[in-house]
C-alpha cells in the first residue's frame, strides 16, 4: 500500500510540474511575440537584383581578379651579325598577357586598372607599374588582355600582379 501512494503521489507532482513549466514557457513565448518587431516585407526580384548589382558594383576587387599573367621580354636587335661577331640585342620592354575573371552576378565592369610588382632574388619590391585595360567586364566571365611595357627592371627576380579597382560599366 505504501507503494502504492508513492506511486500516487509521485504521478501527482510530476503532471504539477510539467503543468506549471509549459504555463511559464507560453507565457514567455507570448511577451517575446508581442514585443518584437513586424517582420520584413518581402522583396521582389527586382528589388533584390538591384541591390545585387549595387553591392557588386560598391566594390569590384571583390568579383574581380587576375588570372595567369605571362610576361614575354622584347629584345631590338642593334647590330647584325657579320664575320667575326654576333648580332647584339638591347631589352625593348616586354608584352604582358593575361586574363581578368569575374565572379560577378550581375555587376559589368569596364577598364580594370592592375598593378604590376617587380620584386628582387630577396623579395624586395623594386618597382610597380599601374595600367589601364581599356576592355569591358561581362558578369561571370573570363577576359583576355595584352600590353606591352617600355621597359622594366633588369634585376628583377619575379613579378606579380594585383588587380586594383575597376569602374562601373552604364
Amino acid at each position: 500500500m505504501k507503494l502504492f501512494i508513492t506511486l500516487l503521489l509521485s504521478a501527482i507532482l510530476f503532471t504539477l510540474t510539467n503543468c506549471e513549466t509549459n504555463s511559464h514557457s507560453n507565457n514567455f513565448r507570448d511577451e517575446f511575440t508581442e514585443g518584437s518587431p513586424e517582420p520584413e516585407i518581402e522583396k521582389s526580384p527586382e528589388e533584390l537584383r538591384a541591390e545585387l548589382k549595387a553591392s557588386e558594383e560598391n566594390s569590384p576587387e571583390k568579383y574581380l581578379s587576375c588570372g595567369e599573367v605571362r610576361m614575354s621580354p622584347q629584345q631590338v636587335q642593334t647590330r647584325s651579325a657579320g664575320l667575326f661577331h654576333d648580332a647584339e640585342y638591347e631589352p625593348d620592354g616586354a608584352i604582358f598577357r593575361g586574363t581578368i575573371n569575374s565572379s560577378a552576378t550581375l555587376g559589368r565592369f569596364k577598364d580594370p586598372k592592375i598593378k604590376i610588382l617587380f620584386y628582387s632574388r630577396t623579395n624586395t619590391l623594386i618597382e610597380e607599374q599601374s595600367y589601364v585595360i581599356y576592355e569591358y567586364i561581362e558578369p561571370r566571365s573570363t577576359t583576355s588582355f595584352s600590353f606591352k611595357t617600355e621597359s622594366y627592371p633588369q634585376a628583377y627576380e619575379n613579378f606579380r600582379v594585383q588587380l586594383v579597382g575597376a569602374s562601373v560599366a552604364e
